[in-house]
């Protein structure tokens, strides 16, 4: 299945062959290797696939919440490969509900809701806009803001002090 995959993305059958075991360190699923497809959780599937592109190392890649799969030393890794891709030139299509990842590694975004796209710009203001859209409330996307409000958590600052613990 890995051999296929990486045909079907470019590689030659016995490039794809060469890399099978990159692919599968990089996945870190080599205590599963021998294991049937159809037995792999759907995050050792997103892993795998993943594992997959990277080696094949096309010009795009279009990649739906990978970094929600496995531990947070796997999504170091896959943002490390988010990294080195865009030094690269490469065109990365992310696919996330984190706008924390949107803000990190976007030159641009898109905020889709409910089929109709409602936002093409700027990363920030796409997440300050999944924000108010998703969590302000009915009604609160094309709401004023008030003076001193944080769009995406409606919330206002009342009151600021400082305090001198020293004397």
């Amino acid at each position: 299945n890995v051999v296929l995959n990486g045909v079907m993305m470019g590689l030659s059958r016995r490039e794809a062959a060469r890399r099978l075991d990159a692919v599968v360190d990089f996945a870190e699923l080599q205590d599963f290797a021998e294991l049937r497809l159809k037995n792999y959780s759907s995050g050792m599937m997103v892993r795998l696939a993943f594992a997959v592109m990277v080696q094949a190392d096309p010009d795009i890649m279009l990649i739906d919440e990978v970094l929600a799969v496995g531990d947070a030393a796997f999504a170091q890794k896959c943002t490390d490969v988010f990294r080195e891709k865009r030094r690269a030139g490469k065109t990365i299509v992310l696919v996330t509900h984190d706008m924390a990842t949107v803000q990190a590694f976007c030159d641009r975004a898109m905020l889709l809701h409910d089929g109709d796209v409602r936002y093409v710009g700027e990363p920030e203001e796409a997440a300050l806009r999944y924000f108010r859209l998703n969590f302000a409330g009915p009604g609160a996307e094309g709401a004023e803001r008030q003076e001193g409000t944080v769009p995406d958590v409606n919330a206002r600052v009342v009151d600021v002090w400082l305090e001198d613990d020293a004397g």
